[in-house]
């Protein structure tokens, strides 16, 4: 019964004041499907996030066969279409 009243009482609390901070972080790369980042992106807008952290692994970018900006440039054109923020976490080494 403590719980109940206790999701009652959070449930009707004043609006919460954390304004646009809140954000979400991904199992989402570089090299994930294009579903699978459209998918994320729409998931992250509908949930009324504001920012997408993901991994970006700069050995997908700067390849030993030539730079690649295909995947970086889908992934601009996601959070521009969705209106959210991407922090990257960058990870690996050319």
């Amino acid at each position: 019964m403590l719980r109940l009243a206790a999701a009652i009482a959070l449930a009707t609390a004043a609006p919460p004041t954390h304004g646009d901070r809140l954000g979400s972080h991904s199992m989402l790369y570089l090299n994930s499907t294009p579903a699978q980042q459209e998918a994320l992106f729409r998931a992250t807008s509908e949930a009324g996030l504001k920012y997408l952290r993901m991994d970006f692994a700069i050995g997908l970018v700067f390849r030993w066969d030539g730079t690649d900006f295909s995947a970086v440039d889908r992934i601009d054109d996601l959070a521009a279409r969705y209106r959210v923020r991407v922090l990257g976490v960058i990870t690996e080494t050319p």
